[in-house]
């Protein structure tokens, strides 16, 4: 193939074509900066939704967690769990008690749950958004919301306060 050196012509022809066609690669270079501005758009919408949907599904369950065991496990399968290296991590929440009446109301039917620190620390932490207070040490302490206080006849009773339960 021989060399033709036709690169000077072609660039005049190229400017002459900008200059005579100036209204069409404006509207040609705004067509693809509004469309490279959508779909940056699209994405950013569509994360943000993916992340408030995965937020809103933690709080709504209580905690982060891809499968739960209800009602009871042997200590079998809690060691099964622990051991399997594809599991990050095992917590456990049980059934503590169960309210019956307060000093306040005496038709409150509200249970009581434990969780352990696995469970409290690590699953159940992004599902929170306040806590006032500390997870109970003691055998008298409790942990409620404003809702359940209500619930039992007096929300206004604050971190430190006692109640009496049946």
């Amino acid at each position: 193939m021989l060399a033709n050196n036709n690169e000077a012509i072609i660039n005049k022809l190229a400017k002459n074509s900008v200059k005579t066609n100036k209204k069409q690669y404006a509207i040609l270079f705004f067509t693809i900066i509004l469309s490279a501005f959508m779909l940056f758009c699209v994405f950013t919408i569509g994360m943000t939704y993916l992340n408030s949907s995965r937020l809103q599904n933690t709080r709504l369950n209580g905690a982060e967690y891809d499968i739960v065991t209800m009602n009871g496990f042997t200590s079998e399968q809690l060691n099964t769990l622990q051991q399997n290296e594809n599991i990050r991590s095992v917590g456990i929440e049980s059934y503590a008690g169960f309210i019956q009446s307060t000093e306040y109301d005496k038709t409150v039917e509200i249970g009581l749950l434990w969780c352990d620190e696995v469970f409290w620390d690590n699953l159940m932490s992004p599902a929170r958004t306040k806590l006032d207070g500390h997870y109970p040490q003691n055998k008298n302490e409790l942990m409620v919301t404003k809702d359940i206080l209500k619930t039992c006849g007096n929300e206004n009773l604050s971190v430190g306060d006692s109640l009496i339960l049946t």
